[in-house]
């Protein structure tokens, strides 16, 4: 197959699932998040890396239904109770978007500890973003680390694809 052909089937590939591919016709490159975990990792790529011993919990599981004619979308989120990071155990929630991990809410005991900890980790590189935010409910303080092209495509499809959108009762999700 030809360079051109290669490049058309992948192209049309990522196109039908769903996925993002830059101007080259590869796969977005990785960003890091927490820890070693980085950004469009499976669900099983993301568990091997996790300390042995550590269970999972699922939170969260939605997807569209089978036969749905729209493009592939599914969350699926995750939590590791008692997860170590800088010099804390804390809770870890991971949410994968389409089976490509996007989101990590890290939830220390100690928020501004763990920011002197990171140093110069604490800061948005490429398209990884970092804040801190405090919970809706419990207002505890935590840590959110996203990929911020995963965002966008996640945005895209609801303003592409949700009824919501299409009939003018949505607003742009952050």
């Amino acid at each position: 197959m030809t360079r051109r052909g290669r490049v058309i089937f992948i192209a049309t590939t990522f196109f039908l699932s769903g996925c993002e591919i830059n101007a080259s016709g590869d796969a977005p490159k990785p960003t890091p998040l927490i820890a070693n975990l980085v950004s469009y990792s499976s669900r099983a790529d993301v568990e091997k890396k996790m300390p042995e011993g550590t269970r999972t919990t699922v939170i969260a599981d939605a997807g569209l239904k089978k036969g749905d004619a729209r493009p592939p979308f599914s969350i699926l989120k995750l939590r590791v109770n008692g997860f170590a990071y800088c010099d804390q155990v804390g809770d870890l929630e991971l949410e994968f978007f389409n089976d490509r991990l996007h989101r990590a809410w890290y939830f220390p005991k100690d928020v501004q500890a763990c920011i002197k900890r990171m140093g110069s980790a604490f800061i948005d590189k490429g398209n990884t973003k970092i804040e801190v935010r405090q919970h809706d409910f419990t207002k505890q303080f935590y840590l959110l680390w996203w990929d911020k092209r995963l965002s966008d495509e996640e945005h895209k499809w609801i303003e592409r694809y949700s009824w919501r959108y299409r009939n003018g009762i949505g607003g742009r999700l952050s």
